[in-house]
């Protein structure tokens, strides 16, 4: 190929039109047709007990945080597969959705209303535009290339540093800037993956990865190719199988899409978007085994705690205030991959009560699991229930019991507990979908992956939006060739042909 003239263009005008996947509906099959009794009441009180039970979700500081069998890393994949398929825009006339939901008498949204509301600013076809583009408009913030290759930033070199057996080029590009408001902002295809330090680094990898491929003796567009391909072949066969139900899996891709079909219908569904893939933020710990010098129990200098990982990005953060990532945080991935992410289940830590950068800390936006739910009760989406009851046999659906059984146990110091808060809105046999979800893998997964609804809201969603991308691996030729073992890509591989991993750690291949 020529440069400049492949199928995924350098400045990604977008191989799909955008103007194809632009909208949002609901996979929920005839979701028109569903009485009053399949979403939540509309009424203020719901709002309250909504509110109650988001509340409920988030885990005292010094309360045990349980762990998973999933590498901590695939979390912050999962937050980096979610920034390169959606972002959110508002369309209609009037407030955004979160300027909606702070507000406490707010009505949900008509289910015409919702699909008139919000458009997808991300093509959906795992393209990788997260990476090479969309180009923003300021020049200062586009991405920047030499040659064939990423511009790669250097770090700052710091006491404890890891430059020494790293080397310097472990920080995304940014900006340096008189004006504060540009200053040190990287200079990425999301700028979202820059909001904490672990999704930083991943989408620092990927840059680093397709410079590689580019060592290799790629042009850039055969460079591009390659790797978006091993992108979707990562997707499909290592992230999805770690998350969702198998036979769910399976079941979709040698029988085909039930719910989302794509060909008759190309959008982004609510369901998944709002409610299925943000599971994610059930597995996100308090505290990681990042570098040598900042680990769960303390490392050289400190506790590797969320709180810094934030810290030490540009969006949540001010990455310490130096100009670029301080050297003693660039990332150990063999300690990380040793680390565990927390079980999926109705429980967030701590620290996503309070984001950062948010309004304040009794604000709805900084509380990350009221928010969820809100969004949730905004868009209209049909409780877990009505949504099993349409998709499932009745042997997977949740009972009463089961959601209730799902609830954590409530600490010494806190007023209200989990169980209390789900019965006080009737939410036992009405589930918000978010909260099913979580409660499902708990049950029905065992805090190690989702259950059968979850999965089928993922596995449906990706694999059609797969399915949908003419160049995909669903619908072109493609073995991954730059893994350890060809035919087979993961995580890992991808770690260590970006060379910021060593070798394979094995308790994790």
């Amino acid at each position: 190929m020529t440069h400049g003239t492949a199928v995924f263009p350098r400045k990604n005008d977008n191989p799909l039109n955008a103007v194809y996947w632009d909208e949002f509906d609901y996979i929920c099959p005839a979701i028109d047709l569903l009485c009053s009794e399949a979403f939540l009441p509309r009424s203020p009180d719901t709002i309250k007990a909504l509110l109650d039970l988001g509340a409920s979700m988030t885990v005292p500081g010094a309360a045990p945080e349980a762990d998973s069998s999933i590498p901590a890393p695939y979390t912050y994949l999962g937050q980096f597969i979610d920034h390169d398929i959606t972002k959110t825009i508002t369309i209609a006339p009037g407030e955004t959705p979160d300027q909606a939901i702070a507000r406490p008498d707010f009505e949900p949204l008509t289910l015409s209303q919702a699909r008139r509301t919000l458009r997808n600013e991300r093509t959906s076809a795992f393209d990788l535009d997260s990476l090479y583009g969309l180009q923003p408009k300021e020049a200062d913030l586009a991405i920047p290339f030499d040659g064939d290759k990423f511009v790669i930033g250097e770090v700052t070199p710091f006491i404890g540093g890891l430059e020494g057996i790293k080397g310097m080029a472990h920080d995304l590009p940014r900006v340096s800037s008189t004006d504060p408001s540009r200053h040190r902002k990287a200079r990425i295809g999301d700028p979202r993956n820059d909001e904490n330090l672990i999704v930083a680094q991943l989408h620092l990898a990927f840059l680093r990865f397709h410079n590689a491929v580019v060592d290799c003796g790629f042009a850039f567009d055969d460079a591009r190719w390659l790797v978006t391909h091993h992108y979707q072949w990562l997707v499909l066969h290592d992230f999805l199988p770690r998350f969702c139900d198998r036979c769910v899996l399976n079941e979709v891709l040698t029988r085909g899409n039930r719910l989302y079909r794509p060909g008759a219908e190309k959008f982004m569904p609510f369901e998944f978007a709002v409610a299925g893939f943000r599971f994610g933020h059930s597995l996100v710990r308090s505290s990681y085994d990042f570098n040598l010098n900042f680990l769960k129990q303390g490392g050289a200098q400190g506790k590797g705690t969320l709180e810094l990982l934030f810290r030490f990005s540009e969006v949540s953060g001010d990455l310490g205030g130096e100009e670029t990532l301080p050297s003693n945080w660039i990332i150990q991935w063999e300690r990380l991959l040793a680390d565990h992410a927390l079980q999926i289940d109705p429980t967030l830590t701590s620290f996503l009560a309070e984001l950062p950068k948010q309004a304040g800390p009794l604000d709805v936006m900084s509380f990350l699991a009221k928010r969820n739910l809100l969004r949730g009760y905004l868009f209209s989406l049909p409780t877990g229930q009505a949504m099993a009851e349409l998709v499932l046999p009745e042997c997977d659906r949740m009972t009463p019991a089961d959601i209730e059984a799902a609830c954590r146990p409530k600490t010494s110091d806190e007023e209200i507990d989990q169980l209390t808060a789900l019965r006080a809105g009737g939410f036992e046999k009405r589930t918000p979908l978010w909260f099913y979800i979580l409660a499902e893998a708990k049950v029905k997964g065992c805090g190690n992956r989702l259950g059968p609804l979850g999965s089928l809201i993922v596995c449906e969603t990706i694999v059609g939006l797969l399915r949908a991308n003419p160049c995909s691996i669903l619908n072109v030729p493609f073995q991954p060739t730059l893994g350890v073992n060809p035919g087979r890509f993961d995580l890992q591989d991808l770690l260590v042909v970006a060379g910021v991993l060593d070798s394979r750690v094995g308790a994790c291949a």
